[in-house]
């Protein structure tokens, strides 16, 4: 079965408490004015012009505008936005840009990203979350840090904020804009996905029972033909 994307059902009204506030200033995140803007009584998010959804727990493990941009060319070719990723994530994207810049002295590359992490989807069997719903994680084979990470960030997807968008003046947004449309489309998406692949199982449910039909058939005409086959064959025995 297809899996069910949850769309807008999982984003509820944020609950940003004031001990996050004050880590956010104790970290130096909102020390530019206007740096973040915090919803009110929305259930949905619906960014102001020049801000993005974000999270408490992105910022806090590296997350800042402007976006890096191997997160940015990331965020593009997995055709992903930052919702989409979880905290867990988010570090270890951080720890891989401060790894080739300040340690190998290079810049980002995408060919060792790719060969130490990989993407996997996040969810129950039959549930693709929208947030958080991609997961990135160590290659088993690979040698790498031994990052203790939790096994799960409790609330976090509650947690969410805007942060200002910047750009420093180029023609392309440095954080993709959020699609409020995205998770109507994502729906509609695997609603036909799971159409579709229902349609496909009956194909070959039907297509199945003929061929077992058209097997017995030939069984019973083969049957039959053997019967013939005795009549025609079959001699009375004389009486005497």
């Amino acid at each position: 079965m297809a899996a069910v994307d949850l769309g807008s059902a999982e984003w509820e009204r944020s609950k940003i408490s004031s001990q996050d506030i004050n880590l956010l200033k104790k970290l130096g995140i909102s020390k530019k004015p206007k740096a973040l803007c915090f919803p009110s009584e929305e259930s949905y998010p619906t960014p102001p012009m020049g801000y993005r959804v974000s999270f408490v727990d992105h910022l806090i493990r590296g997350l800042s505008a402007p976006i890096h941009p191997f997160l940015r060319g990331l965020l593009f070719v997995y055709g992903l936005q930052l919702h989409h990723l979880t905290p867990n994530s988010i570090l270890h994207i951080s720890i891989f840009i401060t790894l080739c810049e300040a340690f190998l002295g290079v810049q980002p590359n995408w060919a060792l990203w790719k060969r130490i992490f990989f993407c996997r989807r996040n969810g129950s069997p039959n549930v693709a979350y929208n947030i958080g719903g991609v997961v990135i994680s160590v290659r088993p084979t690979v040698d790498y840090f031994d990052v203790k990470l939790p096994d799960s960030v409790q609330g976090w997807r509650k947690k969410w904020l805007y942060i200002q968008e910047e750009n420093h003046g180029c023609a392309e947004h440095n954080i993709p804009p959020f699609d409020e449309k995205l998770a109507e489309a994502n729906e509609r998406a695997n609603a036909l996905a799971q159409k579709l692949e229902q349609s496909e199982e009956a194909r070959k449910k039907a297509e199945s029972d003929a061929i077992q039909a058209r097997a017995e058939a030939d069984k019973a005409k083969a049957d039959a033909a053997g019967v013939e086959d005795l009549k025609k064959n079959f001699t009375m025995p004389k009486l005497r």
